[in-house]
C-alpha cells in the first residue's frame, strides 16, 4: 500500500491523484475494520497497529483535498 502511495504521490496526473484517494480510503476502511476487530473480538489493543492505522487515516485524509486540486 504505502508503495502505491508513494508512486501516485510522485506523479502530478489526474489518474495517480485518483488511484491516490482510492487506495488510500480503501486502506483507511481496512484500519478502520481491524480496529473493531481488536476491541470487539480480541479484546486486546495493538499499539503499533493504531500507529499505523493513524498515519493511514492521515494519508488518506490528505490524498481526497489533493484529487479534488487536480481535477480543478
Amino acid at each position: 500500500m504505502y508503495a502505491v502511495l508513494l508512486a501516485t504521490a510522485a506523479r502530478a496526473r489526474e489518474t495517480a491523484a485518483a488511484v491516490g484517494a482510492v487506495v488510500a480510503l480503501a486502506a483507511a476502511a481496512f484500519a478502520a475494520y481491524l480496529v473493531v476487530v481488536q476491541i470487539a473480538v480480541i479484546h486486546a489493543i495493538c499499539v503499533w497497529c493504531i500507529a499505523s492505522d493513524t498515519i493511514t487515516v492521515a494519508i488518506a485524509a490528505l490524498a481526497v483535498p489533493r484529487l479534488t486540486r487536480t481535477l480543478e
